[in-house]
């Protein structure tokens, strides 16, 4: 087993209550009218739980603190591609 395997298992597991709480705040938002989106809260969590893991990864192969904020507003972006929100 990889490194990252092992890494992405512990990451996975230490996460769980977090992602049930990210979830129900996406389906609050959907259903409430707050994100627009015709992805489905559970995607939408597992897409910004990736996002989190290649930042947490990308921290520890390089902790450049300037660099780390650029990735995150990339990938925030993406994020934002995928459903429009009232909120920025």
């Amino acid at each position: 087993m990889s490194v990252r395997d092992k890494v992405w298992l512990q990451f996975i597991e230490s996460n769980h209550k977090n992602l049930n709480k990210v979830r129900d705040a996406f389906e609050q938002a959907i259903e409430n009218g707050e994100l627009s989106t015709e992805q489905k809260a559970d995607d939408l969590t597992r897409l910004l739980h990736g996002i989190c893991y290649t930042l947490y990864i990308q921290t520890n192969l390089s902790p450049n603190k300037t660099e780390l904020q650029q990735k995150a507003e990339v990938y925030l972006n993406v994020l934002g591609c995928n459903c429009s929100c009232k909120y920025k």
